[in-house]
Formats: structure tokens, C-alpha cells, sequence
């Protein structure tokens, strides 16, 4: 079978390789990626699991050119899969560019899709993409054949011992040094180098009163499900009464969202607060979920996490994976002062790994406390965690949607809707 997907149009080729993965009919699969990004790696992260769980065996070749590619990424690509090699020419004027995805059953069927999708959220789900895919299930077919081992013989070459642009990585130091080299850096370094170059193009044609195209409009990861269909909620907070715009609904959308933690609160240093309301103090809501019917208000932090902030007895625990390390437990709950809630919401960073590793010992000391927290929803209980100094503040600023406070008070901690 041949078959073109033109993605979004007809198809999603990360949902195609999920819903492949989850069939028990392939025993080996393969990953050529020439960009790799947390988007993508962790929205594969269970289908490869569960994959590898059954017998499955996983090879990935992921590039690094042009900066295409997050050491935190190959970081979860390394303890997901069996075999991981970075592939790099050291000639500057030479990049490694492809994309194609195997799958086989080491007999009689093989299934592969090659095109432009690179593994990351863009390129498996919602960019402009195209990939041809052939399915073999037998080897008559002398033109399909003749593909396969052409694909089958460029993995043996990445593979190895004696091809000098591919590197077999076998500990966490050997990412380490390509960091160090500057060859990888993290990812919310590169969303913001990629906003900035992005807003100075947009400058650019602004300049030149350049503006020829549209947009297909938002393209949507596949969602979780909801129950029922939502209702637009009242908020009360500190004799303030807003109405939320839209309904606030379970999603899988992607999200990217920063907080202010000054001293944090508990005996750890591991709570951070969150709001019911915010006070707008640059950008606006229009257009996010986040927008209410008075213009000096947005919705408060705690819907970043899918939550309704007037169902005070609600609570929930998320997963926040950190360093390649998942971390399971992080309760969302509204502060209770003696036997009334006060109001406050809070996420507790308290996730421990399958091995008992506790996220406040992640790193030496209080260590969140004056830093920014970044975080990134990949679904609606799941989220990658990034720490940057208090000093980043003024420039997460100006990637900003939205920056708002989490009280009226000019003290109140702030918090912003990231547009990277």
C-alpha cells in the first residue's frame, strides 16, 4: 500500500504512529529525525513505552544541526529507547536532514513513512508537513522491496562502529559534552531564540508593509476526552467578579506558561502559589482561554492546568518530567486555612520517580526558590519543567501573550502566557 499524507490536512502522522505502535504486530521500530524536541519525544513517550514493554526494540538517529535539536530531548530520547545515536557532519556546509520512521516485524511486514516529519509537536502534528507511506506486506512487489533495503541499508550505515558522523551515545556525559560544545542546548533556550528571530521577521515585513498571507487557524493535537461540554464560569476573588470567556475543558493543547516563585512557601520550598484571577499588567487575553469580560482581568494560573478555579474541593495530581526523570504526585489543590479555604491555590512539587528520587532533591539546596519555573503541558496531566535564574524575568516578559500578577497588590507574584 502507498499511500501521501498532507499534514494537517488529511492526517497526523504522530497520531498514525501512535495508533502503529499500539497494534501488537511490529517488533522493531526506528526513528530518523533530523530535529528532536520535548513536544515531540514526550507525546511519543507512552506509545514507545508500551511498545518496548511487549518485546519491542526502539533505534533512534536524531541531528543537531542548526541547532534543531534539545539536549533535554535526546536527554528522554536516551532512557526511552534501546539504542540512540546523534548524527552529525562536522562540515559546516553539510546538515543532516532526514525524517522517516520504520516499523517491522522482523518477517513479513514493514511498514515505513518518509517525508518532513521531524519528532517534535510541529513536525508529528500540527506544521505543514507531507510524508509518503508504504506499507509491505509481502516482497513480490519488486519496487517497495528495492525501498525497504535501500532504507534498511542506511540504518546499518548510521550504525556503524566505522561511520565517523554518527555517534552511538552510551551515558548521560555523552550528551553532556555535546552541551558543553554547544552542539545541544536546552530547550526553552531555543524557544526563545526562535520567538525572538520570529518577532524580528515579523518587524521586518512590517517595515516593508509586507503582510500576503493567512493562516489555516489553530491546528489541534488530539484532545483528551472531556466530560460534558464545559459552561463559562463566575469567578469571586477578592471582591472582584469576572466571567470567563470560553469554557474550561480538559485539553492536550499545547501550552507554555512561566511563574514568579520568590520564596515559595512549605517546609521544603516546594509550593508554589497559583490564583483564581489575574491582574493584567501587559498583553491581554484576547484570544486565549485565559480572557474574561473585564479587560484589566484573565482567568488566573491554575486553568493552565485544566482546572476550574470555583470548584475549591477539586484536586489534582500531575506528572512533571524534569531532566528526563518523571516525576509523579504534584498536587493541585486550593490552600486550606484551619477548616476554610482561603482561596490560594497551590501546586505542590512534591513528585517522587518510580525510584523514590524526590523532585525537591532534583538539584542541591532550595532550589526553586527566586527562579522561574516554566512549564509546558504535553497532555493535561503531564507536564516538562524548566528552572531559569530570576534574572531571565524581563525577557520571558517580552515573549509574553499575557503577563498578569496573582493579586492586585503590586507584591503579588507575577505569571505569563508564553508565546513560544
Amino acid at each position: 500500500m502507498l499511500q501521501l499524507i498532507n499534514q494537517p490536512f488529511n492526517g497526523q502522522l504522530g497520531t498514525i504512529l501512535k495508533d502503529k505502535l499500539s497494534k501488537d504486530t511490529y517488533k522493531y521500530f526506528v526513528i530518523i529525525s533530523a530535529f528532536a524536541k520535548n513536544s515531540g519525544v514526550l507525546r511519543m513517550k507512552e506509545s514507545i513505552q508500551n511498545f518496548r514493554d511487549c518485546g519491542g526494540t526502539v533505534d533512534a538517529f536524531i541531528g543537531l544541526d542548526a541547532h534543531g535539536t534539545s539536549y533535554e530531548a535526546v536527554l528522554n530520547l536516551f532512557s526511552l529507547v534501546d539504542n540512540l545515536y546523534i548524527v552529525h557532519d562536522k562540515k559546516p556546509v553539510v546538515t543532516f536532514h532526514s525524517k522517516a520512521y520504520y516499523l517491522s516485524n522482523l518477517k513479513d511486514s514493514d511498514w515505513m513513512a518518509v517525508g518532513s516529519n521531524n519528532l517534535t509537536g510541529g513536525g508529528l502534528w500540527t506544521n505543514y508537513e507531507s510524508a509518503i507511506i508504504i506499507d509491505i506486506k509481502s516482497k513480490t512487489d519488486t519496487d517497495t522491496a528495492n525501498t525497504l533495503n535501500e532504507l534498511k541499508k542506511l540504518i546499518s550505515s548510521y550504525k556503524a562502529e566505522t561511520c565517523a558522523f554518527s555517534l552511538k551515545i552510551n551515558e548521560v556525559r555523552d550528551l553532556d559534552k555535546l552541551l558543553d560544545a554547544d552542539l545541544l542546548r536546552h530547550e526553552i533556550q531555543l524557544q526563545i531564540d526562535t520567538a525572538k528571530s520570529i518577532r524580528e521577521s515579523s518587524k521586518q515585513m512590517n517595515k516593508f508593509a509586507i503582510d500576503p498571507f493567512g493562516t489555516l487557524g489553530q491546528v489541534h493535537i488530539p484532545r483528551v476526552k472531556a466530560e460534558g461540554q464545559g459552561k463559562k464560569i463566575i469567578v469571586n476573588d477578592k471582591n472582584i467578579q469576572v466571567t470567563s470567556v470560553e469554557p474550561i475543558v480538559p485539553s492536550d493543547d499545547s501550552e507554555k506558561m512561566w511563574f514568579e516563585t520568590r520564596e515559595m512557601t512549605g517546609g521544603s520550598r516546594n509550593i508554589l502559589d497559583l490564583s483564581m484571577l489575574g491582574s493584567l499588567i501587559q498583553g491581554t487575553g484576547d484570544g486565549t482561554r485565559y480572557k474574561t469580560d473585564k479587560n484589566s482581568s484573565v482567568l488566573g494560573s491554575v486553568v493552565f492546568f485544566d482546572i476550574d478555579p470555583t470548584n475549591v474541593t477539586f484536586e489534582k495530581d500531575i506528572t512533571i518530567n524534569y531532566n528526563a526523570k518523571d516525576y509523579v504526585g504534584c498536587t493541585i489543590k486550593l490552600h486550606q486555612s484551619g477548616k476554610r479555604p482561603n482561596g490560594s491555590w497551590r501546586i505542590q512539587l512534591k513528585g517522587e520517580t518510580a525510584f523514590n528520587e524526590k523532585l525537591t532533591t532534583a538539584e542541591v539546596g532550595e532550589w526553586f526558590v527566586h527562579k522561574i519555573i516554566i512549564l509546558e503541558k504535553i497532555r493535561t496531566d503531564y507536564y516538562v519543567m524548566s528552572v531559569l535564574p530570576e534574572s531571565e524575568l524581563n525577557n520571558l516578559k517580552s515573549e509574553s501573550i499575557f503577563v498578569a500578577r496573582n493579586g492586585s497588590s503590586h507584591a503579588s507574584k507575577q505569571y505569563g502566557l508564553l508565546n513560544i
